[in-house]
């Protein structure tokens, strides 16, 4: 489910961080994940470009880049993801929006790939906006 306020999320401490200017008038959430647009970030929809994790509430301001978002880029995070069980170690994982993980890559966006399971539909993942959206 898209996301209406802040989702608080679990990194490893070796995450890499950017600045990235907003597309006008766009609500980005703490925790969203972060689609491009035409050179802009928004909260991500599917099939958008991703670019990162945001850490914190920016609202877009009238004109396209009025503002940045601070994301990060690159590490391991700790997501709820539709279906995955522990025999989807190493699977893709996408997003559908900004805040929906998922491991079917219909019309959705690459985000990273699972690397440790916690639970049934809990799991870590290495995300690498270097790497997802080539």
């Amino acid at each position: 489910m898209a996301l209406s306020a802040i989702a608080l999320r679990t990194y490893a401490v070796n995450s890499i961080y950017d600045q990235l200017p907003v597309k006008a008038t766009e609500v980005i959430y703490e925790g969203s994940a972060i689609g491009m647009t035409a050179g802009y970030a928004r909260a991500l929809v599917a099939a958008d470009k991703f670019g990162g994790f945001s850490m914190e509430n920016v609202t877009g301001t009238a004109a396209s880049g009025g503002i940045l978002v601070t994301v990060r880029v690159r590490g391991y995070i700790s997501l709820a993801i539709t279906d995955a069980a522990v025999t989807d170690w190493g699977a893709a994982v996408y997003a559908s929006d900004d805040g929906t993980f998922t491991l079917d890559p219909t019309s959705n966006t690459l985000i990273g790939k699972l690397v440790h399971w916690i639970s049934t539909g809990y799991g870590i993942v290495a995300f690498n906006t270097a790497i997802t959206t080539l």
